[in-house]
């Protein structure tokens, strides 16, 4: 069941083992409760458990299966009340403290949506789930496996690459080119965690051909190899 034109629909759910592409005219928030999930779109696939919360835009093409036992808290939101049509790829946030209040409040009133929570609901959601972020920050964020270059990301904004550098800088405090190796090892600190992949799978799925280049990388920006990391934080 999924959410029409009007309504918000919240309500806890289970998933197969057998993967199931599909895309729907509403976004989607989905909170773990138990177990994981695997969800595979065009930025590749990613494990959906424990403090991990994904967004997925209204039609936006995406497979999923679970390999166990688990339960979701889902979110269908119609455009009508949060508007995603100008993201192209999912979204994933860490849970915060405000998200853990979300998921609190959705739990306690699941499939009462329309009630008087709605708007206060709504409108912290509109808020977490922004799209009011620069087209080259996001192109970033999408494609921070590709391979990215400052001229690419200047032309988006339509900015000479020199003075790109120092807007971006104003922006994020970072150059372009730490701020794509933060982003990549951030993700990278994901997938270390989640998943089972060598450290050279990983290192290619956040944009890195070569395993050595990915492993000093991981070194220098948080002063451990992914082998320790992935054993200190599991």
């Amino acid at each position: 069941m999924g959410a029409d034109n009007q309504s918000m629909i919240c309500e806890r759910r289970t998933y197969r083992k057998e993967p199931y592409t599909h895309r729907h005219a509403y976004a989607q928030i989905l909170f773990p409760l138990q177990g994981s999930m695997e969800i595979e779109t065009v930025n590749g696939k990613q494990t959906l458990k424990d403090k991990s919360i994904v967004l997925l835009p209204q039609n936006l093409e995406h497979s999923f299966y679970c390999k166990s036992y688990n339960e979701f808290l889902v979110v269908d939101l119609p455009k009508l009340y949060v508007d995603t049509k100008d993201l192209r790829s999912e979204r994933r946030f860490q849970k915060d403290q405000s998200w853990h209040a979300i998921r609190q409040l959705l739990l306690e009133n699941t499939n009462q949506a329309k009630g008087h929570l709605l708007p206060h609901l709504v409108a912290i959601m509109k808020e977490k789930v922004s799209t009011h972020e620069y087209a080259s920050i996001a192109h970033i964020h999408e494609q921070f496996s590709s391979p990215i270059t400052v001229d690419s990301l200047a032309s988006i904004e339509h900015f000479h690459p020199v003075y790109y550098v120092e807007w971006f800088k104003q922006k994020t405090g970072k150059t372009p080119r730490v701020y794509l190796e933060d982003y990549r090892i951030e993700r990278a600190k994901e997938l270390l965690i989640e998943t089972n992949y060598s450290i050279a799978q990983i290192g290619k799925q956040v944009g890195y051909t070569y395993c050595s280049t990915f492993s000093r990388t991981f070194l220098k920006v948080t002063g451990v190899t992914p082998t320790s990391y992935r054993r200190i934080k599991r």
